[in-house]
Formats: structure tokens, C-alpha cells, sequence
């Protein structure tokens, strides 16, 4: 019996059927579980954190110098609640307006640390510098005391001189809570550095 053409064609096999496995490229991007190539955002390279890092670093230095003879709530480690409306009113009337400006151009940097520091934390996820239950948005854990310093400050300024004894205590309270987080954001971002340099010769 002749045999059909169907039967002659040798069945195409893949590796996983001879029991290899493919190597894989570290350097190819890895798709997402819909099929996407990640983003510079959900995959960033140390370009893209020296780039943010140098970004926040510039407005950091431009915000210090623009609140410095202000002594706002944003540039003291610690004070009572009871020390606010002398730190306002100590600013005179042009200081309180300064401040103002300082605290909207505070807003933005505030968004600008916490890219950078999202973006770190994903840089050294993906690297084995930091655990993977090390989740990125332990990095807004800063962001939320210094937000509410801010509007809490924005809201004393419209308050003088008769502040909310409330708002007086919750600036007070988030700006030696967001000094905490703020350092220990950043230990956490060195020991991850560490950690990748134990892994330097992985190409991730």
C-alpha cells in the first residue's frame, strides 16, 4: 500500500518535545502576562534612575535655596505644635505669602522623589537588589506625611492667626513622620545597591 503524503512528512518537533530547554536572554525584555513588552516605566534601567535621580537632586537644591530664609515646617526636622504659629508668624505677612508659593512648588516635588524613588525600587527589583516583596509602592510611604505637611501648611496660612489646634498637630506629627520614612526610603535603596553589586555580573 502506497503511503499517503500525510504519512511520509516527518512530525515537527520543539524543543520542549526532545526535553530541551531554551536559554532565555536576560536582556530581552520579559512580556507581561498579556503578551506586552514592559515599558521603560515598569522596567526602568539605571539610565533612566540616574536621570530622575539627577532631576530631583536639581529641584531639591532650587526649592532649599527658595525656602531658606523662610525656615518653613518642610526644611525643620522636629518641632511642637505648640511652636507653628511662632514659626508663621516669625515669616512676617511677605514671608506667608512666599511660603505659599514655596508650599505649591513643594507639590511637585514631592511628584518628582516619588517617581524617583518608584522607579529605583523597580530598577533593584528586577535585579535581585531588593526582594520581590519589597513592592514598589512602599515608595509613596514618604509622599503621604509630606503631602500632609504641605496642604496642612497651606491650610495654617489661610487659618492665621488663629490656626486649628488640629492642624497644628498633624503638620507637627508628618514632618518628623516623613524624615523617618525619607530615611528609611533610602536605606532601604542603598542596602538594595549593595545587595546588586552582590549580583553585578548578572546582565538585568
Amino acid at each position: 500500500m502506497t503511503a499517503r503524503p500525510s504519512d511520509r512528512t516527518p512530525r515537527a518537533t520543539s524543543p520542549a518535545d526532545l526535553g530541551y530547554t531554551a536559554a532565555v536572554d536576560p536582556l530581552r525584555p520579559r512580556r507581561t502576562h498579556l503578551g506586552h513588552v514592559p515599558s521603560a516605566w515598569l522596567r526602568p534601567r539605571r539610565r533612566d534612575v540616574v536621570v530622575r535621580l539627577l532631576v530631583v537632586l536639581i529641584y531639591g537644591v532650587s526649592l532649599g535655596t527658595m525656602g531658606r530664609a523662610l525656615e518653613p515646617f518642610d526644611m525643620r526636622v522636629f518641632y511642637l505644635p505648640g511652636d507653628v504659629v511662632g514659626i508663621l508668624e516669625a515669616m512676617g505677612e511677605a514671608g506667608r505669602a512666599e511660603y505659599r508659593l514655596f508650599a505649591f512648588a513643594d507639590l511637585g516635588f514631592i511628584a518628582v522623589y516619588t517617581a524617583m524613588f518608584v522607579s529605583w525600587t523597580k530598577f533593584l527589583r528586577v535585579r535581585d537588589g531588593l526582594p520581590r516583596r519589597f513592592h514598589p509602592a512602599y515608595a509613596l510611604l514618604p509622599a503621604i506625611p509630606d503631602l500632609v505637611e504641605t496642604a496642612g501648611a497651606l491650610v495654617l496660612l489661610g487659618q492665621f492667626p488663629a490656626p486649628d489646634a488640629a492642624w497644628t498637630i498633624a503638620v507637627a506629627v508628618a514632618t518628623s513622620v516623613k524624615w523617618i520614612a525619607l530615611l528609611g526610603m533610602i536605606a532601604a535603596l542603598l542596602w538594595g545597591e549593595r545587595m546588586r553589586w552582590h549580583h553585578r555580573d548578572d546582565p538585568r
